[in-house]
């Protein structure tokens, strides 16, 4: 046992990894002259290292003398770790520290040198792929006494050279509004035009937008507005089954009436009101109460206004926590009630301040996974846009209030604010961090990268939930549109334009590789026949999971070239597009020039036609918009099988060639799956070329992207 009480286990940690700088060495980075010897300057290697703690058991009873081991105990008792060894059989496996990444910062003058501080995590085992139980982003460093005494406010002006930065801090157990009421003074008077709302094509007037008063609580309608002149809140949640307030035909005039929305609507609206006016703003946006909610005509309207409507918030509220309307924002009107207990683990010396390591308010599973990965707010579909577009959010979580902007994260349980450095990633607020990820961001990427950052988000997107599968075109409308207007290149379902022959080569990255085919029309009228219509199998949307879409430039550059060039359908008059082409669509196309030969892979109406001679006149005239693409192609013979192959050892269907020999995998959907014996082969199947791999193919990647034709009305067709 040492002089701090800590058994030969805890004393054996380098504490000097989980060292936050201090005041005075911020001012030295700033000036130039920080000491590169002292963490989180020095070199990091060996940051990754574990330290081993012992077994559950030797923890627990450690803690009686221990304080770090009274801190690892409730911290693995709280997340229901020995409960998960004991049912895994594992109760006597060996708990070690890891650490792991927390704070990346940079100096304000552009410097491009990173530097990082960390935080602890408790792993069970040494070999990563074989861990029975992990919780991660469970510790950090903090001030001897943080968690016995109140924090100040930031940016107070607290000077103190020894003061610990990037610390834990003791959370107040009910929101202390000065806080955010800082956070948005300083955004808005420091970040400049960062966080400032982007000018776009969409911006200008709005022919009607609703707002909620916030002091008189009742709707607002505004005609013909600039969206410039309007300064609101907007609330990001979740609907669940509690909403029992929503803005219709008939309640419309009454909602108009002074106080008509206080009484009844949900908690979490009433409380972001409450928020709103704090934070000296008079009216808050809410989907519930400003869209008409049984009127087709006006979602249709204000869906088009989506990324408008967020893009301009002065802040984004988001309600992270609970699972619907009626949960409330914590620590507004109750407590919040869990512990920061710390324990001492270096004491003062050398002109270096001592420090202890307190319990973080939020752990994780593993090292990659979001603090609120799991929440309901953030695996719901209609959140993902809000949270993109947003330029400022303050998030409220159970145990905690968090700001994220472009420019910056902050957070009530760690020390962040400081003039001297811009923190680039605080791994709890990662999860909001779209919005340095997301479409805005693109203005400052180089231009190869905007493709690369949409197909992450197509594919976060599309595992995301909602109530109704026929809302998801409208769900990531407002992405689209951001992307378009910042791009100035146009989506088609999802699907780039200029990309969309690679882009139909999107494929399955879960786990099974198994999709499932999503058959819900859209729940609003689309297209210039106004219908609802299916969304096209040949998108990504159309169907269920985590996909990859292989179309940005790392696909080009590793070879990937299209084997096709797609037209598509549209009405009114009828006429073809070639997909690759279109910027935007005017209705004074000329439907001739699609018959107008420009190369021997133009698709004309006439061909679709004489080829498919199913598709009358009529039938076309009758199709809605982008349901149906057209191509000239290759087509092959293949067999298909379950045939035990060395190299191709998974139990997926194989592509077989006429020898026997496999070629290729297919991916399976869970819709009318075929079983079969291990070396049943069936077929032949007519393939049909999609793209192809010119260049060397890493294992990863297939060779050619080819698509089985199952079902034929006519048995040759060369047109897909």
């Amino acid at each position: 046992m040492d002089e701090l009480g800590l058994c030969e286990f805890c004393s054996a940690h380098d504490f000097d990894f989980l060292r936050g700088p201090t005041k005075e060495d911020l001012q030295n980075l700033r000036a130039g002259s920080y000491n590169p010897s002292l963490h989180p300057f020095r070199n990091q290697m060996g940051a990754s290292e574990l330290t081993k703690l012992g077994t559950v058991d030797r923890i627990r009873e450690s803690a009686q003398t221990c304080g770090l081991c009274l801190l690892f105990i409730e911290i693995l008792d709280e997340a229901g770790i020995p409960d998960i060894l004991a049912s895994k059989g594992a109760r006597s496996e060996v708990c070690f520290s890891q650490l792991v990444n927390f704070v990346q910062f940079r100096r304000t003058d552009g410097d491009i040198m990173r530097y990082r501080t960390r935080r602890l995590g408790l792993v069970f085992g040494e070999q990563r792929g074989d861990r029975p139980a992990t919780v991660y982003n469970c510790v950090q460093a903090c001030e001897i006494g943080a968690s016995r005494r109140d924090a100040e406010r930031p940016f107070s002006g607290r000077e103190e050279s020894l003061q610990l930065m990037f610390a834990g801090r003791k959370r107040p157990e009910l929101v202390d509004m000065e806080w955010p009421r800082r956070w948005l003074r300083k955004c808005m008077q420091c970040h400049g035009v960062k966080c400032m709302p982007r000018a776009s094509r969409a911006s200008g007037k709005a022919s009607v937008f609703r707002l909620i008063d916030v002091h008189a609580m009742c709707v607002r309608t505004f005609m013909d507005v600039d969206w410039i002149d309007q300064q609101y809140t907007a609330l990001s949640y979740v609907w669940g089954t509690g909403q029992q307030m929503m803005l219709t035909t008939t309640n419309y005039a009454e909602l108009e009436t002074s106080g008509s929305i206080d009484e009844r609507c949900a908690q979490t609206i009433k409380d972001a009101a409450l928020v709103t006016r704090e934070l000296g703003v008079d009216l808050l946006w809410v989907d519930a109460l400003c869209i008409v909610q049984d009127s087709e005509e006006d979602k249709k309207i204000q869906i088009e206004y989506m990324a408008t409507i967020y893009r301009s918030a002065v802040l984004t509220i988001v309600a992270a926590a609970g699972s619907n309307v009626n949960h409330g924002l914590p620590g507004l009107r109750s407590p919040r009630t869990k512990l920061q207990n710390e324990a001492v683990v270096e004491l003062p010396g050398d002109g270096r301040p001592g420090f202890s390591l307190m319990k973080v308010l939020s752990t994780t599973k593993s090292p990659s996974e979001q603090p609120l990965g799991t929440v309901t707010w953030n695996r719901r579909g209609w959140t993902y846009q809000e949270s993109v577009l947003s330029r400022r959010m303050l998030t409220f979580t159970e145990q905690q209030i968090l700001w994220s902007c472009r420019q910056t994260q902050w957070e009530e349980e760690v020390d962040l604010e400081d003039d001297s450095v811009t923190v680039e990633y605080a791994y709890s607020t990662q999860h909001i961090s779209v919005l340095d990820q997301g479409v805005e961001s693109l203005t400052r990427l180089r231009e190869d990268k905007y493709l690369s950052r949409l197909v992450k988000m197509f594919s976060e997107f599309n595992k995301r939930e909602l109530s109704y599968e026929g809302d998801r075109p409208d769900a990531f409308a407002a992405v689209t549109e951001e992307y378009s207007d910042l791009s100035g290149q146009a989506l088609l379902w999802g699907l780039p334009c200029f990309r969309f022959e690679l882009a139909l080569c999107w494929e399955s990255i879960a786990e099974d590789k198994i999709v499932a085919r999503r058959t819900a029309v859209t729940t609003l009228p689309r297209t210039s026949l106004n219908r609802r219509v299916p969304i096209p199998s040949w998108t990504w949307m159309g169907w269920t999971g985590e996909l990859l879409i292989n179309c940005d430039d790392t696909d080009i550059e590793l070879g990937m070239r299209p084997g096709v060039s797609a037209y598509v359908l549209r009405n009114r008059p009828l006429r073809l597009l070639k997909v690759s082409d279109i910027r935007s669509d005017n209705e004074n196309y000329d439907p001739e020039t699609a018959f107008w030969p420009i190369d021997s892979s133009t698709v004309t109406l006439k061909q679709v036609h004489d080829n498919l001679p199913f598709f009358t006149w009529m039938q076309l005239s009758e199709t809605p918009d982008d349901q149906l693409i057209f191509f000239w192609t290759e087509v092959a013979m293949f067999y298909s099988g379950y045939k035990n192959d060395k190299v191709f050892a998974t139990s997926w269907r194989k592509v077989i060639d006429d020898s026997g020999t496999v070629v290729g995998e297919l991916g399976r959907s869970s819709d009318g799956h075929e079983s079969a014996a291990v070396e049943d082969i069936t077929g032949p199947y007519e393939f049909i070329l999609v793209a192809h791999n010119r260049g060397p193919v890493p294992p990863s990647r297939a060779e050619t992207f080819m698509m089985v034709e199952v079902f034929h009305v006519y048995p040759v067709v060369k047109i897909g």
